[in-house]
């Protein structure tokens, strides 16, 4: 009678742990397929650049970006992995200041950019600065 209980339980706790296992097995490959999904989104984006470069929906000049993303007409952003661009946007008058080095009240433009174009229900993507077109520190797609 304790035997069977010690073997009771013991099957109980290897059931638990072949379910335990089973669910992370299934988030693992749910992990996968999203990161599969991902690539290809990426890969679609990309050459989506590509043809909005010949169909003048493209800017690489952080100024136009900046402006288009507060516009709601940046559908897709490209930043450049590292690179910081200092600087202060006015949204409501539409003007950038860049800087060379950081001052007060700078903020990395990229990343409002990249805020901005979230907001407005754009897509954004970090790239290696040498798949960007003219190696820039970002690119964008306009919606129009």
């Amino acid at each position: 009678s304790e035997i069977r209980m010690l073997r009771t339980t013991e099957a109980k706790l290897k059931l638990e742990q072949e379910k335990a296992l089973e669910k992370q097995n299934e988030a693992a490959i749910a992990s996968i397929e999203k990161a599969q999904a991902d690539i290809k989104e990426r890969e679609k984006a990309k050459r989506r650049l590509s043809r909005a470069r010949s169909e003048s929906k493209f800017s690489n000049d952080l100024d136009t970006i900046a402006k288009a993303a507060t516009e709601g007409r940046v559908d897709t952003l490209f930043l450049s992995r590292k690179p910081r661009e200092w600087g202060v946007f006015d949204a409501e008058e539409c003007e950038l200041e860049l800087h060379d080095t950081r001052h007060d009240l700078d903020e990395d433009l990229l990343n409002v950019a990249a805020i901005e174009v979230m907001r407005t229900g754009g897509k954004v993507y970090t790239m290696r600065r040498i798949d960007i077109p003219r190696e820039a520190k970002a690119a964008a797609i306009f919606r129009f």
